[in-house]
């Protein structure tokens, strides 16, 4: 056995084909987490030690959960990698409060955004109705602070990402007006908020018209400035388009806020986005449902009144690049995504069909997941995951492993399944997915923070990763080429081999 740091091994070819062998993954763990009443998961980060926290919202006060404050509380959750749980936190007040993402900052905290209608427990400046609600906790539970933002009317914050400037943008919607959210359009807005590593306010922005916008995600842009996305049904005001009632709509806005350009895209019945990720290309891909079955969703595979997965490709100037629709004659409706390390994408959903694209359901509603081919959007694979009951997916990771994990709810009744735990009524559900897919060429970009791996492809492996636990053994094994580009190095002590032999 050889040890090689630091060493290009080398064979040379002319091409690189993005071709997968495509083969589903099967569970490498799974676990049921919750009290008695409705549990739900809704986002989960990976951690340096390999662990994970998972951010959703519990009615419970049982079982793995030790306290509520009252209807619907923040529960956050940390596992160990086997999905074990290590500490879990209930976040609330006497009201409904629903937490909605979770994102790392940069000094090693957890940011927490969802939103609120309570004026005690946790929360302390509630204003009205419905607010933004933000905390910010250490990796040990503890609450470091909080902050409501928003009017007097209904305020929803949905999803945050840090600044390049160490601050974070927080987006939601809002109906709120003048003094406390200035230049609303119309019914309600994306509402946009700059906050400093403490959660003061430093500066708001209304996007919209004179109908309704929702802001559900934004995401630093790698060409500079950022990408918000949601939905609207206005014609006016920052809108050019609208293809008939709820369309997507998405922007790109400077570090200051200022609207670069703007797109609609969708059909003539209703069209609602949930996720998106930018590839290694700079396009973007957009996934939610369609109710349409005209315009960008023509392809719609469902019967009259139901919806089917709705998956755009963007390029970095805003332009269509493809579109399509997936499922059967029943509801999918698409939640998370990931760009694999094949160049591949990765999407999960719910699904209630048992034919078309969306075969081999196992109840009433399944997990469903599907890889694409990035050039055509095709479906390399798909696969379903559940109990004869009703399970849920709501986000989706590739962990530093290479391979997917995602988090849900799970209403198992009868035969369970896949699931193999219950409490009541809906639990988190945590699933680690084994990817066993041969794939000809394996591009590695993230640090490989912990743990021992075998990375395998039939061609060809090409890494920029850092190797950054010195107890580490990594495999690279390939048949024809490895390629150890810039960035790539590994920590003393840790074990790094590569091998020309891949999969087949």
């Amino acid at each position: 056995m050889k040890v090689v740091k630091g060493i290009i091994i080398y064979l040379f070819i002319q091409f690189i084909f993005r071709t997968s062998f495509g083969q589903s993954p099967n569970i490498l763990w799974q676990k049921s987490l919750g009290g008695s009443f409705y549990d739900k998961a809704v986002s989960i980060i990976e951690l340096e030690d390999g662990g994970y926290i998972v951010g959703g919202h519990s009615q419970s006060s049982n079982f793995d959960l030790s306290m509520n404050h009252g209807g619907a509380d923040w529960w956050i959750v940390r596992l160990n990698n086997n999905g074990n749980i290590i500490w879990q936190k209930s976040l609330g007040g006497s009201n409904d409060e629903y937490l909605k993402k979770i994102i790392k900052t940069p000094d090693g905290n957890i940011l927490c955004i969802g939103d609120t209608k309570s004026n005690n427990g946790d929360i302390t400046n509630y204003i009205d109705q419905i607010d933004f609600w933000v905390a910010k906790i250490d990796l040990s539970g503890n609450l470091i602070w909080e902050k409501c933002y928003g009017g007097v009317n209904i305020d929803i914050g949905y999803s945050a990402c840090t600044t390049d400037d160490g601050n974070f943008l927080i987006v939601g919607s809002t109906e709120s007006q003048y003094p406390y959210v200035r230049n609303n359009h119309g019914l309600s807005d994306f509402l946009l908020i700059k906050i400093d590593p403490e959660g003061n306010e430093l500066w708001q922005k209304t996007y919209g018209g004179s109908g309704n916008e929702t802001c559900k995600s934004i995401k630093k842009s790698s060409n500079g400035g950022y990408i918000l996305i949601g939905n609207s049904t206005s014609i006016d005001g920052d809108l050019s388009n609208n293809f008939g009632q709820q369309d997507v709509w998405m922007l790109k806005i400077d570090n200051a806020g200022q609207v670069e350009w703007q797109q609609n895209f969708g059909g003539s019945k209703d069209d609602f986005i949930n996720n998106f990720t930018e590839d290694h290309e700079g396009n973007f891909v957009i996934i939610g449902e369609t109710y349409s079955f005209d315009f960008d969703a023509i392809e719609n595979h469902s019967g009259n009144g139901a919806r089917d997965f709705f998956i755009l490709k963007i390029s970095a100037q805003g332009n269509k690049i493809w579109n399509r629709c997936y499922g059967g004659s029943g509801d999918e409706y698409a939640r998370g995504i990931i760009e694999s390390n094949s160049n591949e994408y990765v999407v999960v959903g719910e699904s209630y069909s048992n034919d078309g694209q969306a075969t081999n359901n196992i109840g009433s509603a399944d997990v469903w997941i599907i890889k694409l081919n990035s050039i055509s959007g095709e479906i390399i694979w798909q696969k379903k995951y559940g109990s004869e009951g009703h399970d849920e997916p709501n986000d989706l990771i590739l962990t530093f492993d290479n391979n997917f994990l995602f988090v849900g709810n799970t209403l198992p009744v009868q035969n369970f399944n896949d699931v193999t735990q219950h409490y009541g009524d809906d639990d988190f559900w945590i699933v680690k997915l084994l990817n066993n897919d041969c794939v000809k060429n394996l591009f590695l970009k993230t640090d490989m923070l912990y743990g021992n791996k075998n990375f395998s492809s039939s061609e060809i492996i090409s890494s920029s990763a850092k190797v950054l636990n010195s107890t580490s053994h990594i495999i690279y094994s390939a048949k024809k080429s490895i390629l150890l580009q810039s960035g790539f190095s590994t920590q003393n002590g840790a074990v790094f081999e590569a091998k020309i032999e891949g999969c087949n």
